[in-house]
């Protein structure tokens, strides 16, 4: 558990304060050799930070307007996964769920100018997979994949949540020296 106050102020207005408490509980189980089952469910908050509730200017993006009504964000999540290790093959595949509340999306409120809103609710979900083989000694090949996708109260997709991806990667080490190679489509 961690429990969080923060104070913010803004010059010419008035201050904001928050305080809350988060926390995360876990279990792994064996469930036969060279397998474990692992499961977490947290719950945790996210105070606005002083660009969306305070920052008023231009950004590569365009004019943004900081919004200093907004509230913190509130996210439950849970995770399942398998974890398989078998001689020099390791896999792990995980599926998640989050529900969050009063999420902080970022709104065009004019042509070519941002701002900040808190969303009711929404949730994000996916799965991920990770496999990695070491091949000798010295070389891993390693792939992993995550699939993700979200939805607010009305049935849209919410912004600034991670793409659905797909990765490879190719490790050398020898003594103190690592050599690696990576791909990844988006």
């Amino acid at each position: 558990g961690r429990g969080t106050y923060l104070r913010q102020n803004a010059e010419g207005g008035s201050g904001e304060s928050l305080a809350f408490v988060s926390g995360f509980l876990g279990a792994r189980r064996s469930i036969y050799s060279g397998t474990q089952l692992n499961i977490e469910l947290a719950r945790g908050d996210r105070a606005p930070n002083l660009s969306e509730r305070y920052f008023r200017g231009t950004t590569g993006r365009g004019a943004v307007l900081g919004n200093p009504q907004l509230d913190r964000e509130t996210a439950t999540s849970l995770d399942v996964g398998l974890i398989w290790e078998w001689q020099s093959l390791n896999l792990e595949l995980h599926s998640f769920y989050m529900e969050i509340d009063d999420f902080i999306e970022r709104v065009e409120v004019a042509p070519e100018t941002l701002s900040f809103q808190n969303l009711s609710s929404g949730e994000i979900y996916g799965a991920d997979l990770v496999v990695d083989w070491q091949l000798t000694e010295r070389w891993l090949f390693s792939t992993s994949g995550q699939y993700q996708n979200s939805e607010d109260d009305n049935g849209h997709q919410i912004q600034d949540v991670s793409s659905n991806s797909v990765a490879l990667g190719l490790r050398y080490q020898h003594a103190a020296w690592l050599g690696q190679l990576d791909y990844q489509y988006r």
